[in-house]
């Protein structure tokens, strides 16, 4: 139905200055009742909080689009902040969903025009579908007298991929560190986070990356390396679009870090209530409902959603994630004193550094040698920078290779790591060679904005990726599954077939490089062809 057929437009005015309470009670008797029963009206009216309003379109394969909200949320993306709330929308593609791919794009209000006129025959998938996509993108989509077009201000910036692989680890004064944490909420004691991961931005440019507390640096000081930077300022640039500076903390290490959730099948009452709860965003909490009503575990509804739940807590076996005794989840950041040796790290935890062996590994490292066993060694200098600040683990600066690169090629940007203390594990932990890179995926040359000189190309070409991402099959998800495929066939061999286990080893490591390769592709700019997969 069209809306003039099912209401007036005097019907509207009248509505313009009630309070959102009687506004939805009206709108219900009006339209909604004829849809759905009164128990099942969403009684949000909160629309006078300090949460951002933000509205979805959803374009069909046709190029006929809907909308839907507003939706609440808490907080403001940069966009947002920049140009207000109602000039941002939130565009989601129809079409076959493809796992972890992408599916959303950003659009701005702007009434600029396209001159750019893309190939049919370009892109992924189905071309005419991929051209309708782009029609949308030159149009724009039309809300009243408000149009919306697909941008990308990114003059600017280094490179459309990647910059070369770095710590990007920088350095904030302490004392900033503690106004972090008061911010947090935690009013029972403040704790300075001993790593801030950031966003900021400032006249136009971007910096990512961690930020290590320093107590030798000035007050109020942020220092910032050249492998963070990823948008130069725009200093000198003219534009008449308004620009706002933010930092944006993205995360911190605060409170308890242990490592350790629930594998198993829950069994009681009490534990079956907490699961749903921890899982009540996927059903909208239907399943504690059933089970507070007095519903039985054996209904066959439910018995059929808490094995969904199940399935939900074996996956976190595939991600490392075992309820084992001292074991922590640290962030990883490098040792600004240059003391620690090749085989040695730093870890604090909650009552200072400790000392001893440790088990280091992180998700999703598929390698045998992935695990490290590396010596936990006090630093005292260490103290000099970072004060009391807790949790993390400090990696060596020196040495051939960086320790972070050969647990499965990760950095210290941000990265998590499982660290353990266990001595049962320690015992029976036999090391592995650490994993080096024998087959390299092909590299894509970096495109850089100044390189497409045709108005409105680089937008084209920035959505073109989006496409590719959006409908192209995902090659993270099948080197996965031909690894976890390979590695069952693994475990189950004889060992007395040695031809057979060197031959599937062999695949395991080529699957280990390709799944790696594929994790940063997107940012790399390395070309991970399907066929590559079919050789297991």
């Amino acid at each position: 139905n069209k809306l003039h057929d099912v209401i007036s437009v005097d019907a509207i005015k009248s509505m313009e200055n009630m309070e959102m309470s009687s506004f939805e009670l009206k709108l219900w008797k009006l339209l909604g009742r004829n849809f759905i029963q009164e128990r099942d009206r969403a009684k949000d009216i909160a629309w006078d909080s300090d949460k951002t309003f933000m509205y979805h379109c959803h374009v069909d394969s046709d190029g006929s689009y809907k909308f839907k909200g507003p939706y609440l949320q808490p907080g403001q993306t940069h966009l947002q902040r920049n140009i207000g709330d109602e000039n941002v929308l939130l565009v989601k593609f129809s079409g076959q969903m493809v796992e972890n791919s992408g599916r959303n794009s950003i659009f701005r209000c702007n009434n600029s025009s396209s001159t750019y006129q893309p190939n049919r025959n370009e892109g992924v998938g189905n071309c005419d579908l991929n051209f309708v996509y782009h029609r949308i993108r030159e149009e724009g989509i039309l809300v009243g007298s408000r149009r919306y077009h697909f941008f990308a201000e990114i003059h600017s910036l280094f490179s459309l991929g990647l910059h070369e692989k770095s710590g990007c680890v920088g350095v904030c004064r302490i004392r900033m560190a503690a106004l972090f944490a008061m911010k947090s909420g935690n009013r029972r004691s403040i704790l300075m986070p001993l790593l801030i991961q950031l966003r900021l931005f400032h006249n136009g440019g971007a910096v990512k990356g961690t930020l290590l507390v320093n107590k030798k640096l000035p007050p109020n000081t942020i220092q910032v390396r050249p492998s963070m930077i990823k948008v130069r300022s725009d200093v000198g640039h003219v534009n008449d679009d308004p620009m706002t500076n933010s930092f944006e903390v993205v995360a911190t290490r605060l409170g308890s870090v242990e490592s350790g959730l629930s594998c198993g099948f829950p069994l009681t009452i009490l534990i079956v209530i907490a699961a749903s709860l921890y899982y009540g965003e996927m059903d909208d909490f239907l399943l504690t409902k059933m089970i507070l009503c007095g519903i039985p575990l054996g209904e066959p509804y439910l018995k059929e959603r808490l094995s969904v739940l199940m399935r939900e807590d074996l996956k976190k076996l595939k991600e490392g994630k075992l309820p084992v005794n001292d074991s922590y989840s640290l962030m990883g950041t490098a040792d600004p004193t240059g003391i620690l040796q090749p085989d040695q790290v730093c870890v604090i935890l909650e009552n200072g550094q400790v000392s001893g062996d440790v088990l280091v590994y992180k998700h999703p490292g598929l390698h045998f040698g992935d695990v490290h066993l590396l010596t936990a060694t006090y630093v005292k200098e260490l103290k000099n920078y970072v004060g009391d600040a807790k949790y993390g683990i400090f990696f060596p600066i020196v040495g051939p290779r960086s320790i972070a690169d050969e647990i499965a090629n990760s950095d210290l940007d941000g990265d998590m790591y499982w660290v353990c203390r266990n001595t049962q594990l320690l015992s029976l932990f036999t090391p592995s060679t650490p994993w080096t890179q024998s087959y390299f995926a092909k590299n894509v040359s970096h495109l850089k904005p100044a390189d497409f000189h045709v108005e409105n190309e680089l937008e084209h070409h920035l959505f073109e990726q989006y496409l590719t991402a959006r409908f192209s099959s995902n090659p993270v998800g099948e080197a996965a599954t031909y690894w976890l495929r390979l590695m069952a066939r693994r475990l189950t061999m004889d060992k007395s077939d040695a031809e057979k286990i060197n031959e599937v080893e062999g695949k395991l490591l080529q699957l280990t490089d390709i799944y790696y390769d594929a994790l940063d592709a997107a940012k790399s700019g390395k070309k991970i062809s399907r066929l590559m997969f079919f050789f297991c």
